[in-house]
C-alpha cells in the first residue's frame, strides 16, 4: 500500500486492500484514488506501475532476493512432478468411471423411458406382423425381411438422444481436458463400455416382445443370435453418433452431421437400395455401412432356418430365393462375419471418438493477439487525444440524431456540398 501511496494513489479508510489493488489498476476507476488533488491526474498503466516498483527501494531488495541461486540441498526430492497429471492412469480411469456412472444415474430417466418406448414399439410391431396371419411362403416372406429391417430402423433411431448428451457435455470436457484432469482417452473408454448395459437391455427388450408375437423360427439359437445382431446395432449406433458429436461439437453441426450419417448408412443398407440392383460402382457403399451387416445377420438368421429350406421353388429353396431377390444370398457363416465386421465399427467409431475428444480444440475460441508495446499505448493514451478522437463521432450523433426514424444510421459523417 505504501508503494501505490508513493505514486500518488490512496486507498480510502472504508475500502478494502483487495478492492483497492484490483480497481486501482482499472482504467474506469484508478482517478478517484488520486491524492495529489493539486497535480493533473493522468492514467498510470501496469507497465508504469512495474518500472516504478522495480526502481525503488523495495523493488531492487526483491531483486537481489531471486538472483541468489536456490540451494537445491534443501529441496525434497519429490518437490517437482515430472507428470502433466496428477494421477496415475488407472486412478484416472476409475475417476472417470465413477463421472460417467453418476451422470448415467442422473440421467436414469432418459433412459428409463426410451427402453420403456421401445417396449410399446416392440408390440405395436407384433400387432402389425401378427404369427397368426403369418406363414411361410413368399409372400409373408417380405413381411417377415420388412419386420426385420424395421427392427435395426428403430435401434439405430433409439440411439439418437446420444449425440446431443456428447455434445451438451463437451464444453465440461474441453475445460478440464486443458486443465489437465484428465486425457481424452480416460473420457472415451468409460462413455463406450457403461453404456453396454444400455444397449443389452434395450435389445432385450425388443427382441423378448416381438420375437414370438411375429413368428419368426422357433429355435433358441436364432433368438439368441437375433439378439446379439440388435446388441451390436445398438452399439454401433451409439459408437457412431458420439464419434459425430467430438468432431461436429456444435448441436447445429451435430444434427446435420449425424442426420446425413444416419442416412449415407440407410441408404446403402441394402434394404431401401437392394445390392443386386446398386451399379457396380456403388456397391462398395454396401460394404461400408454397419446396417449391411446387420442385414445380412439378421436376414441368413431367419431365412436359413429349416423351415424355409423345405420349400423349394423352380428347384431352389425358398429362403435361398427371397435372399436372392434382395442382394443378401450370402452362406451361414456370413453371419460371424457380420458380427465381427459389427464389432470392428464399433472398435473403429470408439477410436476416432477418442481422436476427435484429442485433437479438436475449443469451437469459437480464436483471439486477436497484439503486442505488449502497442497495449500499452492503448491503454496509456493521453485523455486530451481521447477527447478529440470522440469529438468526430459526437458531431457525427448529432448529426444524424434528427434523420434515425424510419432511416438508416451510416457508421460515417455524412458529406455535402455546402461543406465544399
Amino acid at each position: 500500500m505504501s508503494f501505490f501511496e508513493s505514486c500518488g494513489f490512496k486507498c480510502p479508510e472504508r475500502k478494502g486492500s483487495a478492492d483497492f489493488l484490483q480497481e486501482v489498476l482499472s482504467k474506469k476507476d484508478q482517478q478517484q484514488y488520486w491524492s495529489h488533488t493539486e497535480e493533473g491526474y493522468n492514467f498510470v498503466t501496469v507497465d508504469q506501475f512495474c518500472d516504478k516498483f522495480k526502481a525503488s527501494q523495495s523493488g531492487q531488495n526483491l531483486a537481489a532476493e531471486l538472483s541468489k541461486p536456490y540451494d537445491e540441498s534443501k529441496g525434497h526430492k519429490n518437490a517437482l512432478s515430472f507428470s502433466i497429471y496428477s494421477l496415475s492412469k488407472w486412478d484416472l480411469l476409475k475417476a472417470c468411471f465413477a463421472r460417467e456412472l453418476l451422470l448415467m444415474k442422473r440421467n436414469a430417466f432418459i433412459y428409463i423411458s426410451k427402453s420403456i418406448q421401445l417396449g410399446l414399439l416392440a408390440v405395436i410391431t407384433g400387432t402389425v406382423f401378427l404369427r397368426t396371419r403369418m406363414g411361410v411362403d413368399r409372400i409373408h416372406a417380405n413381411y417377415y425381411m420388412g419386420s426385420l429391417f424395421y427392427a435395426l430402423l428403430l435401434l439405430m433411431v433409439n440411439g439418437f438422444p446420444e449425440l446431443a448428451m456428447a455434445i451438451n457435455r463437451l464444453p465440461v470436457f474441453y475445460k478440464q481436458r486443458d486443465d489437465y484432469f484428465y486425457p481424452a482417452w480416460a473420457y472415451a473408454i468409460p462413455s463406450f463400455i457403461l453404456k453396454i448395459p444400455v444397449s443389452l437391455v434395450e435389445s432385450i427388450a425388443w427382441t423378448t416382445i416381438s420375437y414370438y408375437l411375429i413368428g419368426y423360427t422357433p429355435e433358441a439359437s436364432r433368438f439368441f443370435c437375433q439378439l446379439l445382431v440388435l446388441f451390436l446395432i445398438h452399439t454401433v449406433t451409439l459408437s457412431m453418433f458420439r464419434c459425430v458429436a467430438s468432431y461436429c461439437q456444435t448441436m447445429v453441426a451435430g444434427s446435420v452431421g449425424g442426420t446425413m450419417a444416419f442416412l449415407a448408412t440407410l441408404l446403402f443398407g441394402g434394404f431401401i437400395i437392394p445390392r443386386s440392383f446398386m451399379p457396380n460402382w456403388l456397391k462398395w457403399g454396401f460394404w461400408l455401412s454397419p446396417l449391411s451387416y446387420g442385414e445380412i445377420g439378421l436376414t441368413g438368421n431367419e431365412f436359413l432356418a429349416q423351415r424355409w429350406l423345405e420349400i423349394k421353388i423352380s428347384g431352389v429353396a425358398l429362403g435361398r430365393r427371397i435372399l436372392m431377390d434382395q442382394g443378401l444370398d450370402f452362406s451361414s457363416y456370413f453371419y460371424w462375419i457380420s458380427i465381427g465386421a459389427l464389432l470392428g465399427f464399433t472398435l473403429l467409431f470408439n477410436v476416432g471418438f477418442a481422436i476427435g475428444l484429442t485433437i479438436k480444440k475449443v469451437p469459437g475460441t480464436s483471439r486477436a493477439i497484439i503486442s505488449r508495446n502497442k497495449l500499452t499505448r492503448f491503454d496509456g493514451g493521453d485523455q486530451d487525444n481521447n477527447m478529440e478522437n470522440m469529438m468526430p463521432k459526437l458531431q457525427a450523433e448529432t448529426v444524424l440524431s434528427p434523420n434515425r426514424t424510419g432511416r438508416m444510421v451510416l457508421p460515417f459523417m455524412p458529406l455535402i456540398l455546402e461543406h465544399l
